[in-house]
């Protein structure tokens, strides 16, 4: 449904306050054709928002006739939407999805929101009813996408599917353990699919980007680690499964480590082009720390 419609009558600002930033065509088309896999009766969005997945999903099969179901809390949204016939087979609540109960889906496939936990207004209404229904503490959790994926991958019936976008770097926060923890252990995690150069293909996200593929198969296999570094690749590329660079053994990724420095390492073995080195021969960089102070530097 219309991106750039919507976005030339929104202001930037309720995107902003709402944490909106839309899934790419051809992202959206490889992550569905991964849920679509095992042929699901009941499909769930927790973040509908212009429903780029339930499009998705029907390019690839337009007679599909899975249960969809969405969630979506801004209004603003589902009347943009309201010019838009909805299909027989497409249920679309407004409502948070984490005030929602829990259910059981064939596949789940979400672009959920990214904001602080700080400033989700109704976080204290809103958690406890969560950690009653997961039997988890989800007290340190700082950003609203990983409490979607935690809720999500309780939703996920046997044998289900899973894709799901989410910041890079929750593979290293003190709340990822816990989710690292469980993909883990439940044999849930099947594969990550990082970017490189995620500004070209996530134009207005505000931070690193990654799909995770899961299977509810509990089934301990290797984990398939790919990159993807320009729009032109995804445009080639016809399924995930096809990107198979790297596998890595999940024990050689324990839940209690930071995960992004032992994932980039196996892109840093990759072969050196004749006549160049790799910048570890010199030392090790690291970012330093940001001052504001734009006085010392020509910018333009």
């Amino acid at each position: 449904m219309h991106e750039l419609e919507y976005a030339l009558t929104t202001p930037i600002s309720h995107r902003k306050d709402c944490a909106q930033f839309f899934t790419p065509p051809s992202v959206a088309y490889l992550m569905a054709k991964w849920i679509l896999k095992d042929d699901p009766k009941s499909i769930l969005d927790p973040a509908f928002g212009l429903g780029i997945f339930y499009d998705a999903i029907h390019q690839i099969n337009p007679n599909n006739n899975s249960q969809f179901t969405g969630y979506e809390l801004d209004q603003h949204i589902l009347t943009y939407l309201n010019f838009h016939p909805n299909k027989n087979n497409l249920q679309l609540i407004n409502k948070d999805y984490l005030e929602a109960d829990l259910t059981a889906y064939d596949a789940i496939i979400c672009n959920p929101p990214y904001m602080r936990f700080q400033k989700f207004l109704t976080r204290h209404d809103v958690l406890p009813k969560i950690e009653k229904q997961l039997g988890k503490n989800l007290v340190g959790y700082s950003n609203i996408a990983s409490v979607f994926l935690v809720k999500s991958l309780n939703e996920l019936k046997p044998n289900g599917r899973l894709a799901f976008i989410m910041p890079f770097e929750f593979f290293n926060t003190g709340y990822g353990k816990e989710i690292k923890k469980s993909l883990l252990d439940n044999g849930l995690l099947k594969q990550i699919v990082i970017f490189s150069n995620e500004k070209e293909i996530f134009p207005d996200a505000t931070t690193t980007v990654c799909v995770l593929l899961c299977k509810n198969d509990r089934k301990t296999e290797s984990i398939k680690i790919a990159e993807i570094s320009s729009k032109e690749e995804i445009d080639r590329l016809s399924d995930f499964s096809n990107l198979d660079r790297f596998k890595i053994a999940p024990s050689d990724l324990p839940y209690n480590q930071k995960w992004t420095p032992i994932i980039l390492s196996l892109f840093s073995k990759r072969q050196v082009p004749s006549g160049l080195v790799n910048f570890s021969l010199y030392g090790t960089f690291k970012r330093g720390i940001a001052t504001g102070a734009n006085e010392f530097f020509a910018l333009s």
